[in-house]
């Protein structure tokens, strides 16, 4: 703790010593290189000398930047709310870059290739082609039928029947009615002697 203590209020602090500097310093005390911090905190080299560059930019997002340098200083035995403060009071939240906003994407202009205008003429020569040689008449059957119903229409259909049409027996209804008498005539001249009378 003797070097989180150093680092917040001692000698170096107030001599004015960078955050990458007092990281540098901490490393070295514990006798540590470059490489193996890279190791340990699973960064490539330059990664680590831009954080005792105080080259943050290099790092990305400040986000990524805190985490790098919590961990750093834990493994040189610096606090890391200690180091974490002096990054904010470096590089204040203004200048760190603002959230990624989402830019608005327009949409490419619709290209027009050769193969448009290949399409576009196929389909009218099929159309053509189409109405003038398929489908331009109409087959002879549908072309005579209506002449053929205007003319049924106009010839009289026949004479109409004077009577009713018998009606069909069923079968097993003629019991009841033979039990019922002989049926009455259909006609009424046949029911009537001629002469009129009684």
């Amino acid at each position: 703790m003797a070097d989180s203590e150093e680092f917040q209020h001692g000698p170096r602090a107030q001599a004015g010593l960078g955050l990458g500097e007092r990281l540098r310093s901490a490393r070295k005390a514990r006798a540590l290189s470059v490489t193996q911090v890279a190791e340990a905190l699973h960064l490539e080299e330059p990664m680590v000398l831009a954080l005792e560059e105080d080259r943050f930019e290099a790092m990305g997002a400040p986000v990524f930047v805190r985490g790098h340098l919590r961990r750093y200083a834990q493994l040189v035995g610096l606090a890391p709310d200690a180091v974490l403060e002096a990054y904010r009071a470096a590089v204040p939240e203004s200048v760190a870059p603002p959230p990624l906003a989402r830019a608005r994407v327009e949409p490419e202009s619709v290209r027009v290739g050769p193969w448009l205008f290949w399409l576009i003429g196929g389909v009218l020569v099929a159309v053509l082609a189409f109405t003038l040689f398929g489908g331009g008449e109409e087959p002879a059957a549908t072309q005579d039928a209506p002449a053929l119903l205007e003319h049924d229409a106009m010839e009289p259909a026949g004479p109409l029947p004077e009577s009713a049409p018998e009606p069909m027996p069923v079968p097993g209804a003629e019991a009841p009615a033979a039990a019922a008498g002989p049926a009455a005539p259909a006609d009424a001249s046949a029911a009537a002697p001629p002469g009129g009378g009684p």
